[in-house]
């Protein structure tokens, strides 16, 4: 009887430490499972396939028509000069009250004959008075013209072309265009019909519609092309999604305000909008290092 119970105790010893060791092990056994997944993750991210993606919007290559304009800046001058005149060898009494570079507003008086009153025709500034002759002399601020300087192929272009206007439909014509030139432009003045623009005022940008209209071109994003170094234009050219395909030389034509027509490319291509602006900030950073 006390073997059969030292034997049982024994079983019950053997079973706790079989017990106590499988819980020992477990912990330690699971650690390094986890460990191994870890290790492999680490492996997997070690291998991963980096891909370029876009750096702006994504603008796909298609077909448009494009009205072709010019934009210029410049200011408008006066060069229109009128004269108010009276018998000189008939007055008794002559009394002119502006003087030269008084500024005058149209149907302002500017002089008394013989009681008479003599009016201005128009805006303007007094640049000469004679009285011996009878005038007085005004330039005229009613009728501005602008005056631009712009490259030479377009003040060709401009000075070939009679079916000039602006974005609101008012005719342009070219009223000169100088022989010389000044830093490499020439001189181009403009009138614009019904001017409401002031003696002195600038502006910038000002389209001036040729008329001509580009039936059919492929265009794109005028954001997504870029010019290099090399004086090449150029589109980074990416899937649907936006991850990179190549950098693309392209040719450009015609252009509109958020367009540019293109060729090199397909249609249906798509491009990188935004990358056009970083190349333009790496050229200024490089040029601040020289």
């Amino acid at each position: 009887m006390k073997n059969r119970i030292n034997i049982k105790n024994f079983i019950v010893k053997i079973v706790a430490f079989l017990v106590f060791v499988v819980l020992a092990v477990t912990p330690l056994i699971m650690m390094y499972k986890l460990s191994q997944n870890e290790m492999e993750d680490y492996v997997q991210d070690k291998q991963y396939n980096y891909r370029e993606t876009a750096y702006g919007e994504i603008s796909m290559v298609c077909r448009k028509d494009i009205e072709q304009y010019y934009m210029v800046d410049g200011q408008f001058e006066s060069s229109t000069y009128k004269k108010m005149t009276f018998e000189a060898d008939k007055a008794h009494n002559i009394e002119i009250i502006v003087a030269e570079n008084d500024e005058v507003y149209k149907n302002q008086t500017i002089a008394n004959i013989d009681g008479k009153k003599i009016v201005s025709q128009c805006n303007g500034v007094i640049c000469e008075i004679n009285e011996m002759e009878g005038f007085v002399k005004v330039l005229s601020y009613d009728e501005p013209e602008l005056n631009c300087y712009v490259e030479k192929k377009i003040a060709d272009a401009l000075k070939a072309n009679d079916s000039l206007k602006l974005e609101d439909g008012r005719k342009v014509t070219v009223k000169s265009v100088s022989n010389t030139m000044v830093d490499n432009r020439i001189l181009v003045v403009l009138r614009i019909e019904n001017c409401d623009y002031m003696n002195g005022e600038t502006v910038e940008d000002l389209k001036l519609f040729t008329g001509r209209v580009f039936k059919d071109i492929l265009a794109v994003d005028k954001r997504t092309v870029y010019k290099k170094n090399d004086g090449n234009y150029y589109v980074r050219t990416v899937d649907e999604a936006g991850y990179f395909i190549a950098e693309i030389q392209v040719n450009v034509n015609y252009e509109s305000d958020d367009e540019i027509g293109i060729t090199g490319v397909e249609e249906g291509t798509y491009c990188d909008a935004g990358y056009s602006n970083y190349v333009e900030n790496l050229s200024v950073d490089m040029e601040g290092e020289y």
